[in-house]
């Protein structure tokens, strides 16, 4: 059975209902249509944290990000098995959209015996916990290695997660799942990679040493590489 009922009544505890936020956002046309934008944002905020994290030299923070998503996909697909729901739409009254109506039917078709054909196009039926905030704030994290791109990604991100619920898709229980979700893949890799960050400190550690002592001898010592080293997961 669909567990929306019950994700209806943990958001009310917290005095929260996504129909608020749909129906607020709906008054400002051009607030909502930046949301929508943003919603559709994730694959390219995604696609970018795979090509841009090795192609200038983030080996070791694209490694991490892909095994925390791995990690992350294979929890999600737990808490799906076990709590699978559809939508704030199917308890608080709201005309879901097409795709919401979409991905209802194609979750109620994965709960009967008969065979059905993935389509890419119904990934958003997983509600719980909200995969939108999780691989949002992975990539965030992981492209905050990058200098350049760090303030960007995070802003994308934070637009992402809240359009989460303006458009309607998500309760705040799934949101702050996604939340919790991201802090366990991160602690997870963290766990599984944890010589590879030693590594990287103790080279980091020598280098600097290296510069300390070639400037004390009066020898020039090149910048370094605008992309620090710090973040990533």
């Amino acid at each position: 059975p669909l567990i929306d009922a019950q994700l209806t009544a943990m958001d009310a505890r917290m005095h929260f209902a996504t129909i608020t936020v749909v129906h607020l956002a709906a008054h400002w046309r051009a607030v909502k249509a930046v949301f929508v934008i943003a919603y559709a944002l994730e694959p390219l905020l995604l696609l970018t944290a795979l090509v841009f994290l090795p192609f200038m030299g983030h080996a070791e923070a694209s490694r991490r990000y892909v095994l925390g998503i791995v990690v992350a996909a294979v929890i999600t697909a737990g808490a799906f098995a076990l709590w699978p729901a559809a939508g704030p739409w199917m308890t608080e009254g709201y005309r879901p959209t097409h795709s919401q109506t979409l991905a209802t039917g194609y979750l109620q078709l994965l709960k009967t015996p008969k065979p059905v054909a993935l389509d890419m196009q119904d990934a958003g039926i997983v509600a719980f916990p909200s995969f939108h905030t999780l691989l949002a704030l992975l990539s965030a994290i992981a492209l905050s290695s990058m200098r350049r791109l760090r303030v960007a990604a995070w802003v994308i991100a934070a637009l992402i997660i809240i359009s989460t619920l303006t458009t309607g898709w998500h309760y705040l229980t799934d949101v702050l799942g996604g939340i919790v979700l991201t802090a366990i893949s991160v602690a997870v890799v963290r766990v599984v990679l944890p010589a590879r960050v030693e590594a990287a400190a103790r080279e980091a550690a020598a280098a600097s040493v290296v510069c300390a002592d070639a400037e004390a001898a009066g020898v020039p010592v090149a910048a370094g590489h605008e992309d620090g080293a710090a973040g990533g997961i």
